[in-house]
Parts: structure tokens; sequence; C-alpha cells
């Protein structure tokens, strides 16, 4: 029997925190670094990688001429997760879960024939800030992080290098950076994503989008064909 891996990205697919964890990423920039606390005054797109330590240091080799210490990047991290804490308190619906998404792991990790890996590009203490926020209860199975690596292809396979044991692995992810980890780790991909982004997902070679995890028995369908073809 095939067990497959299921990798799963955080924000955007497993939570819909993307516009809060930018908000309190940036205010953490601005109150430890000193830079711009606006999202806007980021062109995110510009940065070679997508993860926490993707911006962190390029950002701090261009103005300092050297990367982050150790020190600043755990200060950074204290930072940021009072501010997801207290973004959360008052603003709770920035921290809501994709629909379905909770139930539909829960039976994902309770299942004899899936492994589940999480993975974010996100520091480790951030990604379970807003997992447990979001109401997940998932610690254990966030095996990669920004705070292993920078590049999200070394942070997803990582992950997998973790894992229990699997025979073939598929990544469930939200943006066009997930379809190209995907595409550079020679795995299927399936989108999570609506509207505009659903078709952008399927030019990025997303073998399946779904919205969100409602119709579980559609997805894992899908991921069975994904891993099984």
């Amino acid at each position: 029997m095939t067990t497959p891996l299921l990798l799963i990205d955080i924000d955007g697919t497993l939570t819909d925190t993307m516009r809060s964890d930018a908000v309190c990423f940036v205010q953490a920039l601005s109150d430890v670094f000193g830079f711009s606390a606006s999202p806007d005054d980021y062109d995110w797109s510009s940065f070679e990688h997508v993860s926490d330590p993707g911006v962190v240091y390029p950002l701090i080799e261009r103005r300092d001429g050297r990367p982050p210490t150790d020190q600043q990047q755990r200060t950074l991290v204290d930072r940021l997760v009072q501010l997801l804490e207290a973004h959360a308190a008052q603003h709770p619906d920035g921290f809501s879960p994709i629909a379905g998404a909770p139930a539909w792991l829960a039976s994902m990790i309770e299942a004899p024939d899936r492994q589940i890996a999480i993975a974010t590009g996100c520091y480790r203490e951030s990604g379970l800030t807003k997992l447990r926020l979001a109401g997940f209860d998932a610690a254990e199975h966030l095996l990669a992080s920004g705070s292993d690596a920078i590049a999200r292809e070394d942070i997803f396979r990582l992950a997998m290098q973790r894992a229990g044991p699997f025979d073939k692995a598929v990544l469930l992810g939200d943006g066009k950076w997930d379809a190209a980890t995907a595409h550079n780790l020679d795995i299927p991909f399936i989108g999570i994503a609506k509207a505009d982004k659903a078709d952008a997902l399927r030019q990025h070679g997303a073998v399946a989008v779904f919205s969100d995890f409602i119709n579980a028995r559609t997805l894992n369908q899908a991921i069975d064909i994904a891993v099984f073809s």
C-alpha cells in the first residue's frame, strides 16, 4: 500500500491569516529594526525567497552590510508573537481557519494511510501561534519553518526528511510560490484558493484547486489521484 505524505502550508492554506500576518510582521520589523510599519511599502515580489527570513535577511544586509544576528532574529520573533496575540484579541476574525480545514486536518492526522507534515516560510513560533489562534491542535506536525531555512524548497524538503515513512508526497498550498516549490521538489501540487487566484494556481501547474476543505471527500480523491497516477 502506498502511503502519501501531505505537505501542507499554513497561511492562506489552513488559516485565513495572510493580512493579519503581514500587518504584524511589518510592525515587528518597525519595532525591532526601524523599517516601515505599512505593508504597502513593501514589494513582496522583489524578494527572492517567500519566507520570513527571506525578507529579513536582505533588508538587514542592504542596510547594515551584514545578515541579522541570532539575537536580532530572536527579538523579532518574540515581538512578532506578541503582536499576533494582541491583534487576535482585537481582530479574532483575522485568525479564522479556512472553511473545513480543522476537521479535515484532524481526520488526516488520524488516517492510518496518511503522513502529515506542516511546513511554512514563517518563523516556527509565528506558525505555531497562528495555528493555535485559528483552532488547530497540530503543533507536532509543524516539521519545518523559516526558523530552519530561508528558501521554501529547503524548508519543505526538510519537512519531508523529518516526516515518517512515506512513498510519495503532494504539496497543498495557496500561492504560486507553493506551486514553484512543488515543481522544484518534483511532486504534485494541489491549490487552495478562490476565483482569480485559483486560476493562477492552475496556470502554475496545480493538478487540482479547491476553495476550501468543505468537500473533503473530493479533495481526498484528488490527493489519491495526484500520488497514485
